[in-house]
């Protein structure tokens, strides 16, 4: 559970990075001006802050101040570079536009939960059972998903069981050869 001053820190944290992302896309914005070359680079210079920003309140969950989330994502800069680099072309599109802050949450979401899982998100493949460790789970929240196997002690299917086995019929059809 999050304490007063946890959850200052968090809002300031927050509000440091918004700030300082509201700056630095008004001082870059006219990079855009620039045909193809400008455009790279306000993606590239933007990228990094956004994919951090995303990160935000997953940092302030796990009990990092700034200067350990600074680090952190220091550690992993070119991770967050590429995601943020997908995130801001995808929020350049018009119309996707609309929905993609959305879809940029959701898919910080699942990567924090693969450096939960993992701690090294990008060298494994994402599992489709990830569960979010016990101090994630904000209060009053039920089980979903994987959580019941935490909980109770049993290990997920194997991927390959997954596979061969087509436990998720929703998943598509595996080709076997």
């Amino acid at each position: 559970q999050l304490t007063s001053s946890t959850r200052t820190a968090c809002i300031k944290s927050f509000l440091i990075l918004i700030i300082f992302r509201v700056i630095l896309v008004v001082l870059t914005f006219p990079l855009n001006l620039i045909p193809i070359i400008g455009t790279m680079f306000f993606i590239y210079i933007n990228s990094y802050y956004y994919a951090w920003s995303l990160h935000c309140r997953y940092f302030d969950l796990i009990g990092l101040n700034f200067a350990q989330g600074k680090h952190f994502v220091e550690e992993n800069r070119s991770d967050y570079i590429r995601f943020g680099i997908v995130a801001v072309l995808f929020e350049m599109i018009p119309f996707l536009n609309i929905i993609t802050p959305i879809t940029n949450v959701i898919g910080s979401a699942i990567w924090a939960c693969d450096i939960e899982r993992f701690k090294e998100p990008l060298r494994r493949p994402r599992s489709y059972l990830l569960s979010p460790s016990p101090a994630l789970i904000e209060q009053g929240q039920i089980d979903y998903g994987a959580m019941k196997y935490e909980k109770e002690q049993i290990s997920p299917p194997a991927y390959q069981d997954i596979l061969e086995n087509n436990i998720y019929p929703s998943a598509p059809p595996n080709e076997k050869q």
